[in-house]
C-alpha cells in the first residue's frame, strides 16, 4: 500500500476518483439487470434477503464483495490512508435506503500508517424501506469501493434489479447470509459508557465496561477526535479502564462520539461494541460541582439528617451566650468533621470499587453490621440527652462527645451527621455521585468536598458572621428542656435503623439487637444503683454489661445471617393493588420483547426519600389506575442489602445511589426515561405519558 501522505484520502482515493472520470463513458451504467461484477483483486455481487417485495415492508440489500488473498477493501473509517466504500442509491419514488451496515473491521498495519479494513469476503448492506405501491420497482445503486495491497486499484460498478411485489415474504438462498451479517454488526453497548480528558495532543478515555471485559483494541469513528494508532489499556480495576491515546489533528471535532472496541467475556469470545465518549472538560465538573453543592445544601432539609441537625442548633444555642470565638471554633470544627467523613467515605469507595466491589452512595447501611453499630451508639447518646448518665471515666475527650460539647464533640457531630446523612440522597446529588464514582480519585474527592462544603455550608457562614446567631432564641432554662426533647428524633432514628435492619437479618437476629439495648440499659443502671460504695466494682460492672450489649448481637449475626430467605420473586402490595416483580436486566428485556412498558423502582428500606415517594406516588389511586390502564409492569429493585446486578444497572446510568426511577417504553429500540428522584403522583404520569 504504497502511501506515505499524511492526508485523509492519499494517492489510492485519487486514483479512484482519476479512474471514475475517464472510465465512466465506457461502463454500461443503466443496464436492465446487473447483479455481478469482476473487478482487479475482488468481485462483488448484488443480492437481496427476497425475491421480489411486499409493499409498504423492509426489504435488506447489499454487496457480497470477495477480494484476493493479502487484498483489503476499507471501513466506514479507513483510518490514515484509503477511502470507505460509498452506496448511491436510485430508487422508486416512495422507496427510502438506510445507512450501510458494516461488519467488525480489523486493523490492517502498513508502517509507518494504520488503517481498518477487511479481508476475504464481506457482506455490506442497508435497509430499504419501500413504498405501498404494488407496482415492480427498479432498484439501482452505484458503488464505489477501493482494492489495496502494495497498491491501491478503485472499484466502480453500477448494480440494478428489478423487483417485483408479492402478498407475502418469499426467502431466498441469501436471506441467512444477511441474518449472519446484522449478527455480526456491532451495535451500542447499554452496559459501557465513557469519559474523556484532552491534553493537547494527548487524550485520556476512562471507561466503565462490564467486570467481565478484557479490552483488545478500540477504532475511532470517522471524523474522530482520536488517532488511528494502537494504543495500550490499562485495566484499573474491574469494569474501569484507563485509555491513552493521541489526538487527531481535526479542526472541529465532536465533543461525544461513538467509538467502536473490540474485547473478549468471561468465555473468552471475541465481540466488538459501539460505546459512547463524551467530554470529560472542566466546564463539565464545575457543573457536577456546583450540583454536588447544591445537593449537600439541599441535605440539611432531609429527614434522615433532621436528628443531628437538631443537635447542632442545640450546640449552636448554648454556644452562642459565650466568646464568638467559641462559636466559630464550633462551626469550623462540626465542617471539619463533615469533610474528613466525606473524604473517608470517598477513600473507601474508591478502593473498595478498585478490588472489584459493586458499592454506591450508601454502602454502608447495607452492612448490618454497620447498622447495628448506629443502633446501639444513638441510643446511648439519646440516653445521655435524657440525663439518665453522664460519661465520667476521667475521660475529659469521652465526656466531651458524649455531652457535645468541646471540640472532639463539635468534630464527632459533623462526622455523625454525614454517615446518618448517606442513606439520603437529595436532588441534584444523584448526577453527581454518579459523576463522581465513574472518575479518578482527584475528580471523585472534589465532588465528595463539594458534598461536605453544601451540607456544611449553613454552619460556614455563621462562622463568617457570627452576629447572625442573634437571630436565635436567648439562651436560658428551656434549654435543659429542649436537650432532653433532642433525644425522641435519636430513638426516632433507632426505630427507623432496626425497621430496615429486618430486612437484612433474621427475626432471631433482631431480637439480639433489641436484647442488647436492654443490656445497655441495665449497665446505665447499674452505674447509678449498683455497688454504690465501690467506685471500681460499679465500673467493672458497667463495662462488662456494655462489653455484652456490643458483642451479643454481631456474635448471633453470624449464624443467622445465611439463613435469611431470599426476596419473594413476585411481590405482590394488597394494599396498592399493584403487582411488583423482582428486578432483573434479562426481565427487563423478556418483558419488552413482549411489547410490555417497564417502570423500574431502584430502593431501599434505609432510604427515607424511597419510603416517601412509595407512599406519596406508588399507594396513590390515580397512579393505580394509569399504571394498570397502560398495561405497565413495575419491577422492584431492591437495594436494602448490597446486590451487584443493581449497584452495575446504577452505574450504567451513571448514579450512585437511590432513589432512581426507570421507565422503558414497550418499543425495545427506544431508550429508558429517568424520572426525578423526587416524585409526586401527577409528576409521575407527566414523566410516563409522554413515552408511551
Amino acid at each position: 500500500e504504497t502511501m506515505h501522505n499524511s492526508s485523509k484520502i492519499p494517492l489510492g482515493a485519487l486514483s479512484l476518483i482519476f479512474f471514475a472520470l475517464f472510465s465512466a463513458p465506457a461502463m454500461t451504467w443503466a443496464a436492465e439487470e446487473n447483479l455481478s461484477t469482476q473487478q482487479a483483486h475482488s468481485e462483488a455481487k448484488f443480492i437481496f434477503d427476497q425475491d421480489g417485495f411486499v409493499p409498504g415492508q423492509k426489504v435488506r440489500a447489499g454487496l457480497k464483495i470477495k477480494m484476493d488473498p493479502k487484498w483489503h477493501t476499507y471501513w466506514l473509517n479507513p483510518g490514515d490512508s484509503g477511502a470507505p466504500i460509498i452506496f448511491d442509491w436510485k430508487l422508486p419514488p416512495g422507496w427510502k435506503a438506510g445507512s450501510i451496515h458494516f461488519p467488525p473491521p480489523e486493523r490492517i498495519a502498513t508502517p509507518p500508517l494504520e488503517t481498518f479494513g477487511f479481508e476475504g469476503e464481506i457482506i455490506l448492506w442497508t435497509d430499504l424501506m419501500t413504498s405501498t405501491a404494488s407496482t415492480e420497482a427498479k432498484i439501482q445503486l452505484d458503488a464505489e469501493w477501493l482494492v489495496c495491497a502494495d497498491v491501491c486499484i478503485p472499484a466502480i460498478f453500477s448494480f440494478s434489479q428489478t423487483l417485483q411485489p408479492r402478498a407475502q415474504i418469499q426467502k431466498n438462498s441469501h436471506w441467512h447470509l444477511f441474518n449472519t451479517a446484522e449478527a455480526m454488526e456491532p451495535q451500542l453497548s447499554k452496559d459501557a459508557q465513557g469519559r474523556y480528558d484532552l491534553d493537547g495532543n494527548h487524550g485520556i478515555l476512562h471507561l466503565n465496561t462490564p467486570t467481565d471485559w478484557k479490552l483488545i483494541d478500540l477504532f475511532p469513528g470517522p471524523q474522530s477526535r482520536w488517532a488511528n494508532r494502537a494504543t495500550t489499556f490499562q485495566n484499573e480495576s474491574p469494569g474501569l479502564w484507563k485509555i491513552q491515546i493521541a489526538a487527531s489533528k481535526i479542526e472541529h471535532p465532536p465533543k461525544s462520539e461513538r467509538i467502536l472496541f473490540q474485547y473478549t467475556n468471561a468465555r473468552n469470545e471475541t465481540h466488538f461494541s459501539w460505546v459512547e465518549v463524551s467530554s470529560n472538560s472542566t466546564q463539565n465538573l464545575w457543573w457536577v460541582l456546583m450540583m454536588a453543592f447544591l445537593g449537600g445544601l439541599i441535605l440539611n432539609l432531609m429527614p434522615c439528617v433532621f436528628p443531628l441537625i437538631s443537635i447542632k442548633i442545640f450546640s449552636l444555642l448554648k454556644e452562642s451566650k459565650g466568646h464568638v470565638s467559641n462559636l466559630r471554633k464550633a462551626n469550623l470544627l462540626y465542617s471539619l468533621g463533615v469533610l474528613v467523613s466525606f473524604w473517608t467515605l470517598g477513600f473507601l469507595l474508591f478502593s473498595l470499587r478498585s478490588q472489584g466491589e459493586a458499592l454506591g452512595w450508601g454502602f454502608q447501611l447495607q452492612s448490618p453490621h454497620f447498622v447495628i453499630f448506629m443502633i446501639l451508639l444513638l441510643t446511648l447518646m439519646a440516653f445521655s440527652f435524657l440525663g439518665w448518665f453522664e460519661v465520667d471515666l476521667n475521660s475529659k475527650t469521652t465526656g466531651q462527645w458524649m455531652n457535645k460539647t468541646g471540640p472532639l464533640g463539635h468534630f464527632l457531630t459533623g462526622v455523625l451527621s454525614t454517615v446518618v446523612a448517606s442513606p439520603c440522597t437529595a436532588p441534584f446529588m444523584g448526577v453527581a455521585l454518579g459523576f463522581a464514582l465513574s472518575q479518578p480519585l482527584p475528580q471523585m474527592l472534589a465532588v465528595f468536598t463539594s458534598l461536605g462544603l453544601g451540607l456544611s455550608f449553613p454552619y460556614l457562614v455563621l462562622s463568617i458572621h457570627p452576629a447572625w446567631t442573634k437571630l436565635l432564641p436567648r439562651p436560658g432554662a428551656w434549654m435543659e428542656t429542649l436537650k432532653t426533647f433532642m433525644a425522641f428524633p435519636l430513638l426516632a432514628t433507632v426505630i427507623w435503623l432496626s425497621w430496615f435492619l429486618s430486612f437484612q437479618v433474621s427475626p432471631f437476629s433482631l431480637s439480639m439487637v433489641w436484647t442488647a439495648l436492654l443490656i445497655l440499659s441495665l449497665a446505665i443502671w447499674s452505674r447509678r444503683y449498683v455497688f454504690k460504695s465501690s467506685l471500681l466494682g460499679r465500673r467493672l460492672l458497667s463495662a462488662f454489661l456494655f462489653l455484652i450489649a456490643f458483642v451479643l448481637p454481631y456474635w448471633t449475626l453470624k449464624a443467622s445471617t445465611e439463613s435469611s430467605p431470599p426476596p419473594d420473586e413476585v411481590l405482590e402490595n394488597s394494599e396498592s393493588e399493584v403487582i411488583w416483580q423482582k428486578f432483573s436486566p434479562q426481565k427487563v428485556e423478556a418483558l419488552r420483547q413482549e411489547g410490555r412498558a417497564v417502570f423500574v423502582d431502584f430502593t431501599a428500606a434505609w432510604c427515607i426519600t424511597c419510603q416517601v415517594n412509595k407512599q406519596v406516588t406508588f399507594k396513590n389511586q390515580q397512579v393505580i389506575e394509569f399504571v394498570k390502564s397502560q398495561q405497565i409492569q413495575m419491577l422492584l429493585a431492591d437495594w436494602t442489602r448490597r446486590d451487584p446486578v443493581i449497584t452495575q444497572t446504577l452505574n450504567k446510568y451513571q448514579r450512585a445511589g437511590v432513589p432512581f426511577y426507570l421507565f422503558y417504553p414497550a418499543d425495545p429500540s427506544k431508550s429508558a426515561v429517568i424520572l426525578p428522584e423526587v416524585l409526586t403522583p401527577d409528576l409521575f404520569i407527566e414523566s410516563i405519558g409522554g413515552h408511551l
